[in-house]
Parts: structure tokens; sequence; C-alpha cells
């Protein structure tokens, strides 16, 4: 059976690694006129994905399927895992050359764990492994898995926003960003899988107008009152 593409998130998926590519390069003092736009929306580059990625996985946690969970963990695990083998070696043959300081097998540790101690990017790869056993973790309880999702999202926005993570910053930048993030990151799955069990894209799109009137408002929410992610 053919699969059905949904060119909307296609598209979608474009534009963010475009604004992924801006968020690294532009900040939002001496911006240039036109690049202002996508610098204003280049915040919820990283909050899309996370929401996609959980929009196509969502039905592993739906059905808690044990089979499919597998075959994710294997997907996200082992190119973690081995890319942060292989930058390890290589950083401690660069450190061996240039006579600099080696790569320990704590710094490698706290890769595996967390995903920013050797290769900064990592941190989100990392946190689809952790979500992804959170989530079908609560998939396997007697708990209504919707009402499970929704909890966590408002304890998570709650964490996130009353200033409760602050002490982690005292766990050093690369503890603290990965840990922090995965606050952020976790309503952001949790819409997502919630979009896909309630259908909820097509049923957006019979409201256009509305939905899109309800994005410019919360875009303009969001960086007024700077609650984005």
């Amino acid at each position: 059976m053919l699969k059905k593409t949904n060119y909307g998130i296609c598209l979608l998926r474009i534009v963010m690694c475009f604004e992924v590519i801006i968020a690294h390069f532009y900040h939002e003092t001496n911006v240039p006129f036109l690049m202002k736009p996508f610098v204003i929306i280049s915040g919820y580059a990283v909050p899309c994905f996370m929401i996609v990625a959980f929009y196509f996985s969502a039905s592993i946690f739906i059905n808690s399927d044990i089979t499919k969970y597998k075959n994710r963990m294997y997907r996200l695990v082992v190119p973690h895992v081995g890319w942060s083998i292989i930058y390890f070696f290589v950083l401690n043959v660069i450190a061996l050359i240039e006579n600099g300081d080696p790569c320990t097998l704590k710094a490698l540790f706290l890769q595996l764990l967390f995903g920013h101690s050797i290769i900064a990017s990592m941190w989100f790869m990392v946190n689809l492994i952790w979500i992804t056993i959170l989530f079908f973790a609560i998939s396997k309880t007697k708990l209504n898995f919707t009402y499970a999702l929704l909890i966590i999202l408002i304890i998570c926005l709650l964490i996130q926003y009353s200033g409760l993570t602050l002490p982690l910053y005292n766990l050093g930048f690369n503890l603290s960003y990965p840990v922090g993030r995965i606050f952020c990151m976790i309503p952001c799955a949790s819409l997502g899988v919630i979009l896909y069990k309630y259908n909820l894209l097509e049923r957006l799109k019979r409201h256009s107008v509305y939905a899109f009137v309800l994005s410019v408002g919360g875009d303009g929410f969001f960086h007024s009152t700077k609650l984005q992610t």
C-alpha cells in the first residue's frame, strides 16, 4: 500500500530547516530588514521538528506497539552512540597530534546520556530518545494516555516558566542546557501525539482562516511575553 504524503508537513520541514540556519547566524539585533520576518519565526524551528517527529510516531504510543517502539529506538540510539564514539576517538587523535587536552571517558558518558558534551547539537536526538521512552512507558500503564500527556505538558510548562529550572545552571552548561530543553520539548512532543490521535490537522484545514488568525495571535502573544521555547 502506498503511503500518503503530507505535502504541508514536507514544506514545513523545508522552511524550518532554513530557520534553524537563520537562528544560528542572526540574532534580534542588527538584523537586515528583509531578514526580520525569518528571524522572528526562527525560534519555532526546533519545536516544530519535535511536534512533527511525534506526530509521525504517535501510533507507537497510542497502540503501545512494542515492535515499532524497538525499531524507533534502534533508529535513534544507534546513530547517537555511533557518532558519539566516532567523535570521541577523532577528538582524542587531534588532541594527541596537537598535544592538547584529551576527551575523557566522563565526557563520552555524559554525551551518551545528555548529548551535549562532545557533539552539542546531539541534544535533540537525546531528547527524542528520552521522551520516546517516557511516552512508551506511560502507554504501558493503565492511565488514560491523553490525560497523562496533558498533565505532563502542564507540569513541564510550569517548571519551565516558574524558574524551577534555574538551579540546573549550577550543573554547568553541558548538563543544564540539554536537561532544561527536555522540559521545553515534552509539551511539543505531547502536542504532536495529540494532533495525530484526534486528527486535528485535518480538522484545522476545514477552519483554515480561524487557524491562521489563532496562529498569528499566538505568535504575537509568545513574542510579547517572551514565552518562546
